[in-house]
């Protein structure tokens, strides 16, 4: 059932990555649609149990609380896409999506500092560089 869930996981970020590229922001039926199928599956995936989905579920909604906090500053479609990881997820995996998409970030903004194509007060989306991450965590499974 992990491998369904992967997948899941995996077409829903593409489709939000592609999104948030294009547009800025994240139509929230995409990880919503995402969540539903999750939870439809959920009673026949025993890899996590309920708590420890809900400790992941409870890791994004730390997001939209800097979300709200920040002013913006991180997008409140990212907030609600680590809710769905999370539930899929759990804790610390969600963690590492988090950590792994961050530091290709931050990656990528020094490269655009270095080259003047950015300031310290650009915005780039959030999603591609977790999308890049979740890659990242199957692949060293």
């Amino acid at each position: 059932m992990q491998k369904i869930e992967e997948v899941i996981l995996l077409m829903m970020l593409a489709a939000c990555a592609a999104d948030d590229m294009k547009q800025r922001s994240i139509p929230v039926w995409m990880p919503l649609a995402g969540f539903a199928a999750l939870m439809i599956l959920s009673p026949f995936a025993v890899e996590l149990s309920l708590p420890e989905r809900c400790l992941g579920f409870g890791m994004g909604l730390v997001f939209l609380a800097f979300s709200v906090l920040s002013g913006g500053r991180i997008g409140t479609g990212d907030g609600i896409l680590l809710c769905v990881t999370g539930f899929a997820l759990g804790l610390w995996d969600n963690l590492l999506l988090a950590f792994y998409g961050l530091a290709a970030a931050a990656v990528f903004c020094m490269f655009l500092l270095a080259l003047g194509k950015a300031t310290g007060k650009s915005r780039i989306p959030l999603v591609p560089f977790l999308c890049v991450g979740f890659l990242q965590m199957i692949l060293l499974r």
